[in-house]
């Protein structure tokens, strides 16, 4: 199947690219599979304002292949410190072996604001001690919540089933932010060609 036969219309306007689950040849995809997944991406150009790239925890060679094509890299973590163990590691293996140097940083799950800035200061404190030049932006935080587990439970968006919560106001905030920043065709290096048509538009 090419990637359109398959996409799924979401809420919204969106449109879902579906992930699999205990398959594990797409865990361990060619480099051959790998470029013809891109190519098929740029296809998609055309019809695709914004396109977001959820990958898996870990830095395993898909991850990494795939947070190198995106223009821009948002590394979430919670409070936990296995996660900030998580990001952190993520961050040294993109900026060591890959050259990339800059990170946007949203934490997830927070008390308050006030945890999700000392998380921040915290990877930020360990970055600035171990890593050269790099930047780490603080984009915001997500609150803990009671009503999200509702909404995955249900498969609805939280901001349909909960629009007043906290959560879903901060969602909404964070979308409107990232829909006005303006789009840049400056890229990174890597392997951005194959989104050149995707982003400039």
């Amino acid at each position: 199947k090419s990637l359109q036969d398959i996409l799924v219309k979401g809420p919204g306007g969106i449109s879902i690219l579906p992930a699999s689950s205990g398959i594990l040849e797409l865990s361990e995809l060619t480099e051959e599979q790998k470029l013809y997944f891109l190519a098929e991406m740029a296809e998609l150009g055309e019809q695709t304002d914004i396109l977001l790239i959820d990958t898996a925890a870990g830095i395993n060679k898909n991850v990494i292949y795939f947070t190198l094509a995106a223009q821009e890299r948002i590394i979430v973590l919670s409070p936990e410190p296995t996660s900030l163990t998580d990001a952190y590691a993520m961050i040294k293996v993109l900026s060591t072996r890959h050259d990339v140097k800059k990170f946007r940083i949203l934490i997830n799950s927070a008390q308050s604001e006030k945890e999700a800035l000392a998380v921040f200061r915290q990877l930020t404190a360990v970055a600035d001690r171990f890593l050269d030049t790099i930047s780490l932006d603080y984009l915001g935080y997500i609150p803990l919540a009671t009503k999200l587990p509702q909404a995955v439970r249900s498969q609805r968006l939280v901001v349909e089933t909960a629009p007043d919560s906290p959560c879903a106001k901060k969602f909404v905030k964070l979308a409107a932010a990232l829909a006005d920043e303006e789009i840049t065709s400056q890229h990174d290096g890597n392997i951005k060609f194959f989104w050149q048509g995707l982003f400039e538009l």
